[in-house]
């Protein structure tokens, strides 16, 4: 099924996996070391017509999945391993989605997908996914800000801020207008000091306990 020619075939089925992952997570999680591989393979940077819809498919489905996983791993919902399952396969899924941030001509839908699914990458894995950070989080921003505010863009940037406090100094090269982007209204804004020991602060606002990036300050 995630390797039948006919296109539309495939569509459905990563669309079944990932309603299958926010549904039945439990019951589809035995089968994710088979189901993962094929769902990389399917995520490309400039898929051909007929295959638009199997790529978005997959990159949101990816999402949904680390969505549980991260849920997993920090005891919401728990689900067995923990995120264990996930780790094996965020390297691959960043080698996919990036370059789709960083191309020119994405797709506006794929390039949402992408940046939600490496922001739910960073609640299972953040410190595989930290190395990358200075090279998508300027490409990431700019695709968060086109999306309105929903609960995929909230797990998105939860994600996103465990990344930056695994690693901060992948922020020292995002331009400053960028570094507001986005807030959510009725929020209190805090300072949080890196610790790098050059004066830079990252300022995040709180929202019900969820923390959004809104802005850096170099000292």
């Amino acid at each position: 099924m995630f390797q039948y020619p006919d296109m539309s075939v495939r569509q459905s089925a990563y669309a079944l996996v990932g309603d299958c992952a926010i549904s039945i997570f439990p019951t589809l999680q035995p089968y994710l070391p088979t189901i993962l591989p094929e769902l990389v393979n399917q995520i490309e940077t400039e898929p051909k017509a007929e295959a638009i819809s199997v790529c978005n498919n997959a990159a949101w489905a990816a999402g949904e999945i680390a969505l549980k996983f991260g849920a997993s791993r920090n005891g919401v919902n728990a689900a067995d391993g923990a995120g264990a399952g996930m780790q094996p396969f965020v390297e691959p899924l960043m080698a996919k989605l990036v370059p789709i941030l960083l191309h020119p001509k994405a797709l506006r839908s794929l390039n949402e997908n992408s940046a939600v699914t490496i922001g739910r990458l960073g609640l299972v894995c953040p410190d595989v996914v930290a190395p990358h950070l200075d090279v998508f989080v300027t490409s990431w921003c700019g695709a968060l800000a086109e999306i309105k505010d929903n609960d995929e863009k909230d797990s998105a940037f939860r994600g996103i801020c465990m990344v930056i406090k695994s690693n901060p100094n992948g922020l020292a090269k995002v331009r400053r207008d960028l570094l507001a982007l986005l807030t959510f209204r009725r929020c209190h804004t805090s300072s949080t000091p890196s610790g790098d020991g050059r004066g830079r602060l990252l300022s995040w606002t709180t929202c019900s306990g969820r923390c959004v990036v809104a802005r850096k300050v170099l000292g």
